[in-house]
Formats: C-alpha cells, structure tokens, sequence
C-alpha cells in the first residue's frame, strides 16, 4: 500500500471486519494474542528473578569474588558450610 493510501486502506479493513461476527472476531483475537501473552508473563517473571538475585548477598559476594579473581563458596547459600 503506498504512504499515502495507507490510512484508507486501514479504514477499508476496518469496515470489512466490522461486518463480521464479533464472537469470531473476540475468539480470533484471543487466540492470535495467546502466545504474546504467554512471553510478557515469563518476561516479568525473568526480569523479577534477575532483580531478586541481582540484589541478593549470593550475587554481591559474586561479584566480589570475580573481581578479586577468587571463587566463591555457594554452598553456604545451600546451608552447606563446609
């Protein structure tokens, strides 16, 4: 569609569907919305887990460890000192 036809063309499409069963219509969107729904929930999710450790002692110990080129003991994290 050329730049300049665009929004006829939108508003054409718009006419069309409005001239179908909005049942069908709800049902189609649901659907068609279904899998990008799913990926915002696990991207929230993923994003709140990456904060919680981000600010956890495990993560700031980390990170110390890192830069003092020295390993870290997860297993105290685990209740597991040694």
């Amino acid at each position: 569609v050329p730049p300049d036809k665009l929004y006829e063309e939108v508003d054409q499409w718009c006419q069309e569907i409005l001239d179908l069963s909005p049942t069908a219509i709800r049902w189609v969107k649901k659907r068609m919305n279904h899998f990008t729904d799913m990926i915002y929930g696990i991207d929230e999710l993923l994003a709140e887990a990456s904060y919680t450790y981000h600010m956890s002692e495990e993560s700031r110990q980390a990170k110390e460890a890192f830069r003092e080129k020295g390993r870290l003991n997860f297993r105290k994290f685990r209740g597991l000192e040694d």
